[in-house]
């Protein structure tokens, strides 16, 4: 995003007279200078740190060049590996399993080598393995694939049971940005 985008961006949310945190996420030129060690132990997010191992993850992580993580694209054979590993599949009993092709092995292979990126294990395991086989590789894509993200909520913070995903993006932004820190890793994110 240029600066002509974000004076666009800037006059469309003044011209409506409400500035949104979307509006700042995508108004806010991203620094081009690689933030110090120095100055992220200055930022509001290692305040009240205590553990010295927690204090170098978050600092590992918000001097960690998140321009270039962000700009990672797949290949057109990556594309349509996932493609294939995402589309639905009819699940059968352990007794009408079929057999491997070559390009399932090529897509397993690439998941289990942590080179092709899935919210789940691929959908054809449900006609190619047993349902045993199937549990262990939803255990694993679980304990090991999966990325979680914790937060310590004071106890008044009020959110609903059901709260937007809006409100949570916006809560998360709003802990792990300031003015100097955090921009580019949450458009990674």
């Amino acid at each position: 995003m240029d600066a002509e985008d974000t004076d666009q961006v800037a006059q469309q949310a003044a011209s409506v007279g409400t500035v949104s945190w979307g509006d700042k996420v995508r108004a806010h030129v991203p620094q081009q200078a690689r933030i110090t060690e120095e100055r992220a132990r200055s930022s509001h997010m290692l305040a009240g740190v205590w553990n010295p191992a927690h204090a170098k993850q978050l600092v590992a992580t918000l001097t960690a060049d998140w321009e270039t993580i962000s700009k990672s694209t797949m290949t057109a054979e990556e594309r349509s590996m996932r493609q294939e590993a995402l589309a639905p599949a009819t699940a059968s009993c352990d007794e009408s399993v079929r057999a491997w092709t070559q390009r399932e092995d090529a897509i397993i292979m690439a998941y289990l080598n942590g080179q092709l990126e899935l919210p789940h294990p691929p959908n054809f395991l449900k006609e190619v393995l047993i349902g045993e086989h199937r549990a262990l590789m939803e255990d694993m894509h679980e304990a090991y694939f999966n990325a979680s993200l914790t937060a310590v909520i004071p106890a008044t913070v009020r959110l609903s049971k059901n709260v937007a995903h809006a409100t949570l993006i916006r809560e998360i932004y709003n802990a792990n940005t300031d003015k100097n820190t955090g921009q580019s890793m949450m458009r990674a994110l």
